[in-house]
């Protein structure tokens, strides 16, 4: 249950960050902002089944839909401008959500060992992804 109202609390400051942002770098940092809450909450939901807190449907759901949001900004992302890095951005959410199906294949065939493997993959991809972001953003987060 605490991983439930942990990813619910960052599915919530997600949310509140997204009512705001009027300029390029506040609406780059409202998209870090909630690519990083559904990172955290795949890992929160990745560590739980590995410790059989939360059950396997809720997992698979919670992966589902992680990779729903990862897929919309991806697609937010794809409309915004062109900057350097841009591209990198991109290619680091695809790497995202492939880890994310990743996660939800050891779900499945309940595969623990895999399932750690791809959280450290998505910790690791996270602090990429954060860096390309500050980048672009000029150092705003």
């Amino acid at each position: 249950m605490q991983w439930i109202r942990i990813g619910s609390s960052l599915l919530c400051f997600s949310l509140l960050t997204a009512c705001s942002g009027q300029s390029s770098a506040d609406k780059l940092t409202k998209e870090l902002d909630s690519v990083k809450s559904w990172t955290a909450t795949a890992h929160m939901v990745g560590d739980a089944w590995i410790k059989g807190t939360v059950p396997e449907a809720y997992a698979k759901e919670t992966l589902s839909k992680t990779q729903e949001e990862l897929q919309k900004e991806t697609e937010t992302l794809k409309l915004a401008d062109s900057a350097p890095g841009h591209s990198q951005i991109l290619e680091q959410l695809k790497q995202l959500k492939d880890t994310v199906a990743q996660m939800s294949k050891a779900v499945e065939q309940k595969d623990q060992q895999a399932m750690n493997q791809q959280i450290q993959q998505l910790s690791s991809q996270e602090q990429t992804i954060s860096t390309l972001f500050k980048q672009q953003a000029g150092g705003h987060e």
